[in-house]
């Protein structure tokens, strides 16, 4: 049974609000904005074409995937900058890219906070030498994330990884979690005080001058 306070019952019968994946804002990246949506709706890995990736930031990017039964539409996005609170509260997936710089300026304190908050997928190539790789090692490995793996000359299997993907997904989304944001998002910026002008302010201004004028008047000096 899905529990109440889960991350599923948050957005279920909502119009209003959609989850939320993230995935790296790179083309180097396995799966990216441009790629993600025929992997995991179709089962088809698709390698990224230059002209296509330069205009996708005028692309919205939403999937669609069966979570606990029900058909639910994802936003796929691939920077966070601009994020209310509602919107990282919004966030139940991220694909990393195994370096701590993706998630630099994330309002949360530590990665274990971080994945205790959405579900970390990393996905790579059967060909790559993951198991002496010092970036799964340190980062991933680290971080409780699940691995995904493709098979490089087998698409035909690649349906399969993106069953496990969902499957995954929906496992987190039926828990109860709680999300935790260590500050709020895009704090409102203090005002810096108003640059003083050479001399100070006319007030100050003013009250030398009178200051000026009465030792001058009381010298019996004046000038010409």
């Amino acid at each position: 049974d899905v529990l109440a306070g889960s991350r599923f019952a948050r957005f279920q019968g909502r119009e209003d609000l959609k989850p939320i994946i993230v995935v790296p804002a790179s083309m180097r990246a396995t799966v990216h904005k441009m790629n993600i949506k025929p992997l995991v709706t179709e089962g088809k890995y698709v390698e990224s074409e230059p002209r296509a990736w330069a205009g996708r930031l005028a692309i919205k990017v939403e999937v669609e995937g069966e979570i606990c039964g029900t058909k639910m539409s994802f936003r796929v996005v691939d920077s966070t900058r601009g994020f209310s609170r509602r919107d990282w509260e919004s966030v139940v997936a991220v694909f990393v890219d195994g370096t701590t710089w993706q998630f630099k300026d994330w309002p949360f304190k530590s990665m274990v906070d971080l994945f205790h908050s959405m579900k970390g997928f990393f996905i790579h190539f059967d060909d790559q030498p993951l198991a002496a790789s010092p970036l799964i090692q340190d980062t991933v490995g680290k971080w409780g994330c699940t691995i995904l793996t493709l098979r490089r000359n087998a698409r035909h299997q690649d349906a399969g990884v993106a069953g496990v993907f969902w499957r995954t997904l929906e496992n987190f989304m039926r828990r109860k979690t709680s999300i935790r944001l260590e500050r709020p998002p895009n704090p409102t910026p203090t005002r810096e005080p108003r640059a003083q002008r050479p001399g100070g302010s006319r007030l100050q201004t003013s009250q030398k001058s009178q200051s000026q004028l009465k030792s001058q008047e009381s010298s019996g000096w004046k000038e010409s």
